[in-house]
């Protein structure tokens, strides 16, 4: 799999934090709540994803990224 898991866990919460910023209106705060619980979603979803793929008799780096 070539997908850069660890930069997203990384860039993830940035990115949404920057849509927050953007996107947000004085009168309702309820699509910051709603970006706010997608990324926490999306986050720990590769989080879960890395614990499962994790090797542990492999005693080498894993998840490395180039």
């Amino acid at each position: 799999m070539n997908f850069p898991i660890l930069s997203s866990l990384i860039l993830l919460p940035t990115i949404g934090a920057i849509f927050i910023l953007f996107g947000r209106s004085s009168s309702n705060y309820n699509s910051a709540k709603y970006i706010s619980l997608f990324v926490t979603l999306a986050n720990l979803v590769l989080s879960l994803y890395l614990w499962h793929a994790f090797d542990k008799t492999n005693s080498g780096f894993q998840f490395v990224e180039e």
